[in-house]
């Protein structure tokens, strides 16, 4: 892969589409298509952006489970008025629910079921403090 190419891959990386790419580092969307035709430059875009992915999954379960902390103690809170503690406990829903759509990937069926169940029943577990099994 040539100096440029390298510089196109991360510039995928950084703007997200081939023509922002292409504009960054002054080359034109047509020898981007063509790269994006190299089996290397695309399997090394491809690469990339699992790193980057795997990175901002790191740093975002760091403060996960202490944001769905906090909504949890606002949702407790007596002091708070109802409307705040239903915001919270929506966000928290809203969030488990994402989250545990983005553990189950695209697996299908019986085993996506499975772990979206198991899953909610640990949210229901340890955030909401319920007992197990109910």
């Amino acid at each position: 892969m040539t100096k440029t190419q390298e510089a196109f891959v991360a510039a995928m990386v950084r703007c997200g589409s081939v023509a922002a790419a292409c504009r960054e580092i002054g080359i034109s969307a047509r020898t981007g298509w063509r790269w994006m035709g190299i089996a290397e430059v695309s399997q090394a875009i491809s690469s990339e952006f699992v790193e980057l992915a795997d990175r901002l999954r790191e740093q975002i379960g760091g403060v996960l489970a202490e944001a769905v902390q906090a909504l949890a103690e606002i949702m407790r809170s007596p002091e708070e008025k109802a409307a705040v503690r239903v915001a919270a406990a929506s966000a928290i829903l809203s969030t488990a629910a994402r989250v545990a759509m983005a553990q189950a990937g695209r697996r299908e069926g019986e085993e996506q079921r499975d772990e979206l169940l198991a899953f909610w029943e640990r949210v229901r577990v340890e955030v909401f403090q319920e007992e197990p099994g109910l």
